[in-house]
């Protein structure tokens, strides 16, 4: 509610609630402060970017900014009970979503992917509407530079033979497969999984639940990717210069509501424009 929430004039900086985004200043801070819950969330991180958009030959419906991929942060957690807060370092992924409707009116499903290694990094996403079509994007950068971003490709989402799927199905695999792009993320173990309207009090979760029925996973995942060289070049040429990014990252996927039966039957492959 516009009572509960404050933007700067700037817009650099948003309170909303209990949490707080500030990108004032050369250190951006990300915090989640709730006595009631007993949690403390504090994440810190010099911004360097990359910062890279989907083009579109109009605006899209559900456009995706991503602003940090791969980026060193700091992390200061504290639960109830705990005498202090525990320290922790490692990498943050940034993407900024905005919408003019309903998220369940426009996304059915969302997976991210995003690297954690240093060194060449990749950043995917894509996603189903409810009619069934499908939406992705791809980045590929370094040391904050974007190397090359694509919606020209096919994505396959594939699960081992014989495994139930259920309303909320989860991939084995994402084969990449694109005019300069070619590869593969494979899903790992399964870090967390939860149903976001848990922490929602009635009656809000109920009126909620009459619109969506949400659920959300996160994995670890690794990943190789060829990324080809521009043409014309010949085919010696192109294999010399081919570069290949490998590395492990995090996958979350992400449901409005469970995915038809007409969806669960076999691969899932977006072909560019679909």
């Amino acid at each position: 509610r516009e009572s509960r929430w404050t933007l700067s004039e700037d817009g650099a900086r948003i309170e909303i609630g209990s949490s707080v985004f500030d990108q004032t200043g050369a250190v951006h801070r990300l915090a989640y402060d709730s006595t009631k819950r007993g949690i403390r969330v504090e994440v810190e991180y010099a911004p360097r970017g990359p910062v890279a958009w989907a083009e579109r030959e109009s605006p899209g419906e559900y456009p995706i900014d991503l602003l940090e991929l791969v980026t060193p942060a700091r992390a200061r957690i504290w639960l109830a009970g705990m005498p202090e807060p525990a320290a922790s370092e490692g990498t943050i992924a940034l993407a900024h979503t905005y919408l003019g409707a309903s998220e369940a009116d426009l996304a059915l499903r969302r997976i991210d992917f995003a690297s954690i290694d240093a060194g060449p990094a990749i950043f995917l996403s894509d996603r189903t509407a409810p009619s069934g079509a499908r939406e992705r994007w791809l980045v590929v950068a370094r040391a904050g530079e974007v190397l090359h971003q694509t919606s020209d490709f096919e994505l396959e989402i594939s699960q081992s033979p014989g495994k139930e799927s259920g309303d909320y199905p989860t991939f084995e695999e994402l084969r990449i497969r694109g005019a300069r792009v070619e590869g593969a993320i494979l899903r790992g173990a399964t870090l967390a999984e939860l149903n976001p309207l848990d922490d929602i009090p009635q009656p809000f979760r109920f009126l909620l639940s009459l619109r969506t029925r949400p659920q959300r996973a996160w994995s670890t995942a690794s990943f190789e990717i060829r990324l080809r060289p521009e043409p014309p070049m010949r085919l010696s040429e192109a294999d010399e210069s081919e570069t290949v990014v490998t590395g492990s990252g995090i996958t979350s996927v992400t449901y409005t509501n469970p995915l038809p039966p007409k969806m669960t039957s076999g691969p899932e492959t977006a072909t560019p424009g679909a």
